[in-house]
This record gives structure tokens, C-alpha cells and sequence, in this order.
């Protein structure tokens, strides 16, 4: 399973890579592939893998003590989702979105998945 994780993660790298110089990668504030969004898209397919392993997850543990921790993750990981859409709407100006909407989604994600911290560990106690 790590090996599968990190072979995904290094071929996302490596078309990445590739897709830079390509899309005529920028450095400045306008649209294009720049590196910060390239690390915008990594963390996006991160945050929609957790998504899915943790709905797995909450699914396995359906009823139990330990659901509602694992909702706040998945309420986290559609936080994250989220911003990070903002972030990318922004930097290819798709739309004007204020910054401040993505702090706030970031907010959200570390408040839920801090409580899904607090409630995961108040069950294992």
C-alpha cells in the first residue's frame, strides 16, 4: 500500500514537472503553472485521496464510538478540498474569490480535525 502511495505521488510530481516548462510556468501573480500551483495540486489530490480513505474508513466503523471523530476528518478533508478549489479559481483567475474564503476553509479544516482529534482520543482513553 505505501509503495502504491508513493509511486502515485512521485508520478503526480514527475507530470508536474513536465507540465511546467510546458504551460510556460510563471513566476508572478498571474494564471499559468507556477510551482505554488503545482503544490496547490498536489495537496488537492492528497486532500481527495484522505477524503475517500477516510469515508472508507467511517464506513468500517459505522455506529461505533469512534464515527463521529471520523466524520470531523472527513468534514476536515472537504475543508481542505475546498480551499484549495479557491486557491486554484484564484490563481487562474476563473473567478474572483476573496483570499480571506480560503483562510477561513483552513480554519475550518484545523478546528474540525483537531476535534476529531479531541474526540478520537476521549474514546481511546
Amino acid at each position: 500500500m505505501k509503495s502504491k502511495i508513493i509511486r502515485i505521488g512521485s508520478g503526480l510530481v514527475t507530470i508536474s514537472l513536465f507540465l511546467a516548462p510546458t504551460a510556460g510556468a510563471n513566476t508572478g501573480s498571474g494564471g499559468g503553472f507556477s510551482i505554488s500551483a503545482i503544490v496547490n495540486l498536489v495537496v488537492l489530490g492528497c486532500a481527495v485521496v484522505g477524503l475517500f480513505w477516510g469515508i472508507k474508513v467511517m464506513s468500517l466503523v459505522k455506529g461505533g464510538l469512534l464515527s463521529k471523530g471520523w466524520q470531523m476528518f472527513v468534514l476536515g478533508f472537504g475543508f481542505l478540498i475546498l480551499a484549495e478549489l479557491m486557491i486554484l479559481v484564484n490563481r487562474f483567475q476563473l473567478a474572483g474569490v476573496p483570499e480571506e474564503v480560503s483562510t477561513l476553509l483552513y480554519l475550518l479544516m484545523a478546528a474540525t480535525w483537531l476535534a476529531g482529534i479531541n474526540h478520537t482520543r476521549k474514546v481511546l482513553e
